[in-house]
């Protein structure tokens, strides 16, 4: 899947994240806001829409995507066998 097929991505932004190396569903998901805003130059309401629609993109498609905090939270919630 390529950031073309995020909802919310029209062309010009899909062009400047292809120009700038994010070609896929997966990599924009994993993508930072700070890197949208302050580096490509796309707008703060545009980046966390785009963002969350990516994220939730791959979480139906079944590829799993979580934040590392979430599975940080995960991890620690986890009963140690001893």
């Amino acid at each position: 899947m390529t950031v073309q097929d995020v909802k919310g991505v029209g062309s010009k932004t899909g062009d400047k994240l292809e120009e700038n190396g994010i070609t896929s569903v997966k990599e924009l998901a994993m993508s930072s806001e700070d890197v949208l805003i302050n580096d490509l130059g796309i707008g703060q309401g545009t980046s966390q829409k785009i963002l969350e629609n990516a994220r939730e993109q791959l979480k139906t498609h079944g590829t799993g995507f979580s934040r590392a905090d979430t599975v940080d939270e995960k991890q620690q919630n986890l009963k140690k066998i001893t």
